[in-house]
């Protein structure tokens, strides 16, 4: 399922910078989620009272 995620991830990249999603790199996809995701979980969410 990983799998999937990450490249649905790379495909949702690929159409925002107009790029074909075969050119992109698998391991450096997952090797920048990796990197990106420390700050991501350092987030809190929203709770549901404080929401408008």
């Amino acid at each position: 399922m990983a799998h999937f995620a990450v490249r649905q991830l790379m495909h949702d990249a690929a159409l925002t910078t107009d790029e074909d999603p075969n050119r992109l790199s698998f391991l450096h996809a997952v090797r920048v989620i990796r990197r990106k995701l420390p700050q991501a979980i350092a987030i809190p969410p929203e709770t549901p009272d404080r929401i408008p």
